[in-house]
C-alpha cells in the first residue's frame, strides 16, 4: 500500500479485527476477517457494496483501498 511510516491504533471490532491506520496519506481501516467467519465470497461482496456506495455518496468514509495487484482482499 506504499503508506511509508504509518501507525496502528486498535479500533475494536466484533467478528473483526479492527485498526484505524494513520498514515502521510490520510487516515484508513485496516480490518482482520476472523478465520471461518466469513467466506472470500462475502467479504468480496461486501467490499463492492461499500465501493458502490462510497463513489455514489461524496459523504461516505469508508472507500476500500485496492493493494498494489488491484485486488480488494489481501
Amino acid at each position: 500500500y506504499e503508506l511509508g511510516d504509518a501507525t496502528l491504533v486498535r479500533a475494536g471490532g466484533a467478528s473483526n479485527t479492527n485498526f484505524r491506520v494513520e498514515a502521510g496519506s490520510g487516515q484508513y481501516l485496516l480490518r482482520l476477517h476472523t478465520a471461518g467467519e466469513f467466506d472470500r465470497a462475502a467479504i468480496a461482496a461486501e467490499l463492492s457494496w461499500r465501493a458502490q456506495v462510497s463513489a455514489a455518496v461524496p459523504q461516505a468514509r469508508q472507500a476500500p483501498v485496492p493493494n498494489r495487484s488491484g485486488e480488494l482482499i489481501t
